[in-house]
């Protein structure tokens, strides 16, 4: 019979609630049933807390263990979910990480990753955005090329890396590095939209330094003492101020397209060094003293004053060709040989080498001015030449003067010849014909290079002739 109450009263109390709920009576510690704002979950309940990997909670070091999986030669990553299972695993990674050129994501993050003993390759991909990885601290090379959508590269606290080579990067145009680099062999940038390349000025010496074809480069300084290979600046922006001012010593130097430059100190040239249709109107290099290989200036359209006060041997040859403003060759004061030829040209009025005593090569020079006096190569004192190359033709205005020497500097024939209206060919020698005419018999050929073609028609029809027979 009580349970029969209780079931009744229980009804009674639900259809009160529906009439009206604020009549309701709480029961059971004065619970409303029918609150819809009960609270379902214990707030007194401890969450779980995530589980942090161990690249989060220590800091590796070199004896940090590394995960087999980390130990591979070469990692192709073709997705966001390789590189993401990569990062987990792997605080080093002991190979190279090539990112596919079928990669589809925008970012490639290299999240958790610190080192990697080889290289990190970006190539041939038009989805890849942005690269970032805020842990790597060393790699072996970083290279980049073809990436047509690469805006951005993120690497903070990166601090050793051998090689830079970026290539055809057509809209990258941030990057952070931080300057934290002090040593690399490498550095090729070519065909970004990098308005500065300031990376790397804790830099001293590097093999290879070629900055080229960035056509928002407007200024580019570093620090660079030694270049042991190659150091190369061209095809930049044509307003490209460069700033070389602590470079003393380097193997091979190119510089072309620059509107000013600054090479105060250098003072080695171990090889060829060459100055190229640049803007600039001064070059110094009062410190240099020997070029071990060629030394040109070539059309360098508003080059007017230069200087190499103390340059006293070029071993190879000397090429100063088509320099608009250059009225004299007179920067050489103290310049006493040259191992290789000499190649004039342009419309200087003046030569003077107050000390040169050997040229080994031959001599071409070609002036526009009347003024020039060729009769200082064609006529030596004493009798002697010192052109050793065998051939020496001087033009001024419209008048060419060429020469005949042996390897003694002896002079065995010359010639003369004018492009002026009525102006006859004439030549001499020190021999006389038989039945008493003058004839030149071993003048220079009318073109410098005609004995070198000779030499090389002779020795094809040899080689022929053997094939064949």
């Amino acid at each position: 019979m009580l349970n029969c109450l209780n079931t009744i009263l229980g009804f009674l109390i639900l259809v009160l609630q529906l009439i009206n709920p604020s009549t309701a009576k709480n029961f059971n510690n004065d619970l409303n049933i029918l609150d819809h704002n009960i609270v379902l979950v214990n707030t007194n309940a401890t969450v779980p807390k995530k589980e942090k990997t161990n690249f989060e909670t220590i800091n590796p070091t070199k004896d940090t263990k590394i995960d087999d999986a980390c130990k591979k030669s070469f990692y192709y990553i073709e997705n966001a979910a390789n590189l993401i299972d990569l990062q987990a695993k792997c605080w080093k990674v002991m190979g190279n990480i090539e990112i596919s050129s079928n990669f589809s994501g925008s970012m490639v993050d290299l999240g958790l990753i610190k080192e990697i003993e080889g290289d990190l390759i970006v190539k041939n991909n038009k989805h890849v955005f942005r690269i970032q990885g805020y842990n790597l601290e060393s790699l072996r090379k970083l290279e980049l090329e073809s990436l047509t959508a690469f805006v951005s590269l993120d690497l903070p606290v990166l601090k050793e890396v051998s090689t830079i080579d970026w290539k055809v990067l057509p809209i990258l145009s941030s990057v952070v590095i931080n300057g934290n680099i002090k040593k690399v062999k490498s550095i090729v940038i070519s065909d970004t939209a990098l308005t500065s390349i300031d990376y790397f000025n804790n830099v001293n010496e590097v093999d290879i330094f070629n900055i080229n074809n960035n056509r928002f480069l407007e200024s580019l300084f570093t620090k660079l003492e030694s270049v042991t290979k190659q150091l190369t600046v061209h095809s930049n922006a044509r307003e490209l101020e460069l700033d070389l001012s602590s470079l003393h010593t380097v193997e091979n130097m190119t510089v072309k397209d620059v509107s000013k430059i600054n090479v105060a100190k250098l003072a080695s040239v171990n090889s060829s060094l060459e100055f190229i249709e640049n803007q600039f109107s001064s070059l110094e290099l009062p410190l240099l003293t020997k070029v071990q290989g060629t030394l040109g200036l070539i059309d360098n359209k508003n080059l007017k004053k230069v200087n190499f006060s103390n340059v006293t041997d070029i071993q190879g040859g000397l090429m100063i060709a088509n320099n608009t403003e250059l009225i004299k060759i007179d920067f050489f004061p103290k310049l006493r040989q040259i191992g290789g030829a000499i190649y004039f040209e342009g419309s200087f009025q003046k030569i003077d080498f107050p000390e040169l005593k050997l040229v080994k090569g031959s001599a071409y020079i070609k002036s526009s001015s009347d003024e020039l006096n060729c009769e200082e190569f064609t006529t030596p004192k004493h009798g002697r030449s010192i052109i050793r190359g065998g051939k020496i033709e001087c033009t001024s205005g419209m008048k060419r003067k060429m020469l005949s020497v042996d390897e003694d500097g002896n002079v065995l024939g010359k010639q003369e010849s004018s492009s002026e209206p009525g102006k006859k060919e004439k030549g001499k020698n020190n021999t006389k014909s038989q039945g008493g005419s003058k004839k030149m018999e071993n003048s220079a050929p009318k073109d410098i290079f005609v004995d070198i073609f000779k030499t090389s028609v002779y020795t094809v029809l040899t080689i022929l002739f053997a094939i064949v027979f």
